[in-house]
């Protein structure tokens, strides 16, 4: 079970590492270590949410969130 302290993804959000998106709220970051893909953009709730189990209805707005920030993501890196 991760935690806060234990979730490589709040670990993340706390560093300097470089970010194409940090609103406070969403952060998006490149994944170094894909094995298949020439880019793998993240995006990351910056609340720490353990599993999709833990997803509710109350969480319904930041996923749509989510997915328009990835959508500018890669609008930006696509000519």
């Amino acid at each position: 079970m991760n935690t806060k302290n234990s979730c490589i993804f709040c670990r993340k959000v706390n560093s300097d590492s470089p970010f194409f998106w940090n609103d406070g709220k969403i952060f998006s970051f490149q994944d170094i270590k894909s094995a298949s893909a020439v880019e793998h953009i993240l995006v990351c709730p910056v609340n720490h949410i353990g599993t999709t189990d833990d997803l509710d209805k109350s969480h319904i707005q930041l996923i749509k969130e989510m997915k328009e920030i990835g959508i500018k993501i890669l609008e930006r890196m696509v000519p």
